[in-house]
C-alpha cells in the first residue's frame, strides 16, 4: 500500500489509467491497521508480529456481525475498530478492499453465513479477474492459485464472525474483499521474505488498479429535489434483487450515488425522508461500463409521521439528513419528556429536558454520519435515525 501511495502520487499526469483514477475516484489508502501487532516485538521489527493488539484482542473478529451481534468475540469495541467504523460512517465507501496473509486468494462474502451474496456474479467476476490478471503478470508461476485458483466465497472457505469484510458489506453497504496476498516467509507465509515484496508489488500492481476502476462502472447518478434541484440523501434499492443490505444510498453533498452489479436489466427505487419513492424499470447495465442514472424526487407534503395511526400524535424531524441545525416537532399528545442522542457505538451525546412542541437542536459540533433520537413519553420510547452531512 505504501508503494501503491507513491505510484499515484509519482505518476499522476503522466499515467492515463492513474491520472483518470485519481480524477475520478476518493482514494483512501490506509497502509496499517494493526500497528500493536506489527510491532509487537519492537519498533525495528515484525519478526515477531501477531494479529492481535496490545489488549490481546484479534481485530479482525472484533467488529460487529450480521448473525452474531455488536460483540461476537465477547470483548469490547478496541479503539483501532472504533476508529475505523466512525470514520467508514463519515465517508461515503463504494468499494474497499482489507488485506491479510497466510494464503494467496480473493475472498468475498459473505464469511458469515453460507448463503450467497445477492451480488455474488459480479463478486466472482471481479475476483477471477483480479486473479486471472495477477497470474498474467507473474507468468503463471503459480502464484496466487489458492482454492478455486485464486478466488473463493469466504463462508466456503471458513466461516468468521467479527470481521471487517461483513461489517463493511453489511452495516456500511460497501463491497468490501479481503485479499490474502502470501503463503511464504516465516509463520506459516504470514511474513514473507523483504526481498520478495518488488514480486508481490509487480504481480498484483495491475489488479489493484483495475479494481479501483470497478467502482465507476455499474450504475451510478445523482439523486436531488426535484423542486429545488439540492442533493438528497436517499436509499437507492434493486428491486427483486437487493437483500441483506446490499442496497446503497446517496452521499452529500452532492447526492451521488455508485451500484456495482453484474450486467443485465434492473428496476432501481430511490426513495428518501419527505420524498414521493420512484422506480425506474428496465435499467440497462454492461459489465466494465457505466450507465448514468439521474433522479429527481418529488416531495411528499405528508412528511409528518403518525405513531400509532393516530394522527394527533406525530414525530416530526426536519430536514432530515441535516447539516448544523434540525427541528424537532411533537404533539403535545405524545407527552414526550426528554430526548437522549446516540452515536453508533451507543454513546449519549446529547440529551434535553422539557420538549417544547417545537425544538431545534445545534449540530455544528456533531461529525458526520448517522445518529439515533430516542423520544421518552411516560409509558413508552420511539427511536429515529439523524443524518448530518
Amino acid at each position: 500500500m505504501l508503494r501503491l501511495i507513491d505510484d499515484l502520487l509519482s505518476n499522476y499526469g503522466t499515467d492515463s489509467m492513474i491520472t483518470y483514477l485519481v480524477n475520478h475516484v476518493n482514494i483512501w489508502i490506509n497502509p496499517l491497521a494493526n500497528p500493536d501487532g506489527t510491532y509487537a516485538g519492537g519498533n525495528s521489527s515484525i519478526l515477531n508480529a501477531t494479529r492481535y493488539n496490545a489488549n490481546i484482542v484479534d481485530l479482525n473478529r472484533n467488529y460487529p456481525d450480521p448473525t452474531d451481534g455488536p460483540h461476537p468475540d465477547g470483548n469490547q469495541w478496541q479503539p483501532e475498530t472504533v476508529a475505523f467504523m466512525n470514520f467508514a460512517t463519515n465517508h461515503h465507501f463504494v468499494m474497499s478492499i482489507n488485506f491479510h496473509t497466510g494464503s494467496e486468494v480473493f475472498n468475498y462474502p459473505w464469511d458469515t453465513w453460507p448463503r450467497l451474496h445477492p451480488d455474488n456474479d459480479w463478486w466472482v467476476l471481479v475476483s477471477r479477474m483480479f486473479a486471472d490478471t495477477i497470474h498474467l503478470y507473474s507468468n503463471y508461476s503459480g502464484y496466487f492459485t489458492s482454492l478455486n485458483d485464486g478466488t473463493t466465497d469466504g463462508y466456503a472457505w471458513y466461516s468468521v464472525s467479527g470481521g471487517r469484510q461483513d461489517y463493511m458489506n453489511y452495516f456500511q453497504h460497501c463491497r468490501e474483499a479481503i485479499i490474502e496476498l502470501s503463503s511464504s516467509g516465516s509463520d506459516d507465509g504470514k511474513i514473507p521474505a523483504a526481498s520478495t515484496l518488488p514480486n508481490y508489488w509487480s504481480y498484483t500492481y495491475h489488479s489493484l488498479l483495475n479494481h479501483i476502476q470497478q467502482c465507476i462502472f455499474g450504475v451510478r447518478g445523482i439523486v436531488t429535489d426535484s423542486v429545488t434541484g439540492k442533493p438528497l440523501y436517499a436509499m437507492v434499492f434493486v428491486e427483486n434483487h437487493d437483500q441483506d443490505s446490499s442496497n446503497v444510498y446517496s452521499a452529500l453533498p452532492k447526492g451521488s450515488y455508485f451500484r456495482p452489479i453484474y450486467q443485465g436489466s434492473y428496476a432501481f427505487t430511490f426513495s428518501a425522508t419527505g420524498y414521493i419513492s420512484k422506480t425506474i424499470q428496465n435499467v440497462k447495465v454492461q459489465n466494465d461500463s457505466t450507465t448514468i442514472l439521474n433522479v429527481q424526487l418529488s416531495p411528499n407534503k405528508s412528511e409528518i409521521i403518525s405513531i400509532s395511526g393516530n394522527q394527533n400524535d406525530f414525530i416530526r424531524i426536519y430536514p432530515n439528513p441535516c447539516h448544523e441545525k434540525a427541528y424537532i416537532q411533537v404533539s403535545p399528545a405524545m407527552q414526550i419528556k426528554f430526548v437522549k442522542i446516540f452515536n453508533l457505538t451507543g454513546d449519549e451525546i446529547f440529551s434535553l429536558n422539557n420538549i417544547s412542541q417545537t425544538q431545534d437542536f445545534n449540530l455544528s459540533g456533531f461529525a458526520r454520519g448517522l445518529y439515533f433520537i430516542k423520544f421518552y413519553s411516560y409509558n413508552n420510547s420511539y427511536t429515529k435515525k439523524l443524518v448530518v452531512y
